[in-house]
């Protein structure tokens, strides 16, 4: 109870810290689902593995921070990491890293081009590719409306910039395509999102090119290699399911659309989904309300297509993005001082840290 004090001030009983032997009493570890009388912790103690129900559903507001007990167990009882669901690590994607030759050329790095952006949204492509430089690429265009080139050419001075819906010859020469970020909807998307689908260049199609996609009557096949970054609103459109649908088993969904689209899907949210077509399944370790924030999903299309353009396959594109642009949410959120006033382009700012924090391991 609040007791007021002879001054009149309230004081507050201390907080009751709360730790969980591997997870809260009532959560199914299973699915994430959990009573309604289901015990909030601050700390999760699990064993050997972090859970499905750790990283999903309610479980991921009621565990607090999951640390993870090893136990020594033998090799002959060990979880098959080729096989089982994976959660993202420092040492696996450390390894992941591209290589920076020294005697390397903006070429060697990845030639990159976003198209999106519109009159009402331009600084969502202006934060697409300024995620895409700091994540390495070494050629980043912009492809928008004039209206949203000029809103950002003083704010993005590296950049190229191009007519909305450039022709095929300027595409032919990319190594890889960001469609979506601030296109808006309609005729125009459509037209863009089919612009990049014949140019045949590998593909990460978010938020407006996600929707145009889903609304074309004869939803063209992606390429086996595209990678698709829907929020759960834009999954559940995908799939024709409700958005708390897909939140009660993102993990199911995410490979649901994986199998039947036959390409990369990642499904953002705390702890992230990763989902490729032969099934393979990682999870970010991250959850922070550092990336709750209008534009931080266009920095990670930048910082996945920036590692699509530097050559890395689609799903280790797609894993090693999300983990650093988890990794900045949180350096991000250092540097603030705190996770609320934390902005998108803190967040792009922050992957070179991120990056050298990673590859020191």
């Amino acid at each position: 109870l609040n007791t007021p004090t002879a001054g009149g001030q309230v004081q507050r009983p201390p907080k009751q810290w709360v730790i969980a032997v591997d997870c809260p009493s009532g959560l199914d570890l299973d699915t994430g689902a959990a009573d309604a009388y289901t015990l909030t912790a601050d700390d999760s103690i699990t064993f050997f593995a972090a859970k499905p129900g750790h990283l999903t559903g309610a479980g991921v507001s009621k565990v607090g921070q999951v640390h993870v007990a090893p136990l020594d167990l033998p090799e002959s009882i060990r979880i098959d990491k080729r096989t089982a669901i994976s959660l993202l690590d420092n040492e696996a994607m450390r390894d992941l890293l591209p290589d920076r030759p020294l005697d390397g050329h903006k070429g060697t790095f990845g030639k990159l081009a976003v198209l999106g952006g519109s009159d009402a949204m331009p600084g969502a492509a202006g934060l697409s590719a300024r995620a895409a430089y700091r994540a390495g690429a070494g050629w980043v265009a912009v492809a928008t409306t004039p209206q949203a080139t000029h809103a950002l050419q003083t704010h993005l001075l590296e950049a190229v910039w191009w007519p909305a819906v450039p022709d095929a010859e300027r595409l032919a020469d990319l190594d890889a395509l960001i469609v979506g970020p601030g296109l808006g909807d309609g005729a125009h998307a459509a037209e863009v999102l089919r612009t990049a689908l014949a140019s045949a260049r590998p593909l990460v199609i978010d938020a407006s090119g996600l929707t145009a996609w889903a609304a074309l009557p004869d939803r063209p096949t992606l390429p086996p290699d595209a990678i698709l970054t829907p929020h759960p609103g834009e999954m559940a459109t995908l799939l024709g399911q409700t958005t708390a649908e897909v939140q009660a088993d993102r993990i199911g969904a995410a490979q649901r659309g994986a199998q039947a689209w036959g390409c990369v899907v990642v499904l953002k949210g705390a702890h992230t989904v990763i989902a490729a077509p032969n099934g393979k399944t990682a999870l970010s370790p991250f959850k922070t309300d550092a990336l709750a924030k209008a534009g931080t999903g266009d920095v990670l299309a930048g910082v996945i297509g920036a590692l699509r353009a530097a050559g890395l396959p689609a799903y280790d594109a797609a894993r090693l993005g999300v983990y650093l642009h988890g990794l900045s949410g949180v350096i991000a959120a250092e540097q603030a001082g705190h996770a609320v006033g934390v902005l998108a382009s803190g967040v792009a700012d922050a992957i070179p840290l991120a990056w050298s924090r990673l590859s020191r391991g």
